[in-house]
């Protein structure tokens, strides 16, 4: 009588990573590896430019002539991972504290830097945003 495979290989793709799970007996949990990646980027001012992508490390952002500060909404593709918006951490998915935005129109810009984490501890990934002040019309 023919053996049965105890597990189906899997392979998927998720926003351009490719994630896969071995059958046999291993070792190794089959899970995706490590991703440091974020999945999506929301903001209190509207959307980053150019539009979010995972691989994009450099985005800017627009505030209004009078919103005094941003807050970002970070999420991880891994869902174990650490997230920190300018050194305070902010769990995936929720919102950051505010980051200050410009005095004014043609101020030097304030940032946002993303520091995210993946579950093994060791792989890192560090996004930044730009805010530029605008002037409402």
């Amino acid at each position: 009588m023919p053996r049965r495979a105890s597990c189906l290989p899997v392979a998927f793709v998720l926003l351009g990573f490719a994630f896969g799970a071995a059958c046999g007996g291993g070792g190794g949990g089959g899970g995706p590896p490590p991703s440091a990646a974020l999945v999506a980027l929301v903001t209190s001012s509207g959307d980053v430019v150019p539009a979010f992508d995972p691989a994009t490390l450099s985005y800017t952002l627009s505030v209004g002539e009078f919103a005094a500060s941003a807050t970002l909404w970070p999420t991880a593709l891994d869902p174990e991972a650490l997230i920190t918006v300018n050194g305070h951490a902010v769990a995936s998915g929720a919102e950051s504290l505010p980051v200050d935005a410009p005095e004014f129109p043609g101020a030097l810009p304030e940032f946002a830097r993303i520091e995210v984490t993946a579950s093994d501890g060791t792989t890192r990934r560090s996004y930044s945003v730009r805010l530029a002040r605008t002037t409402d019309l």
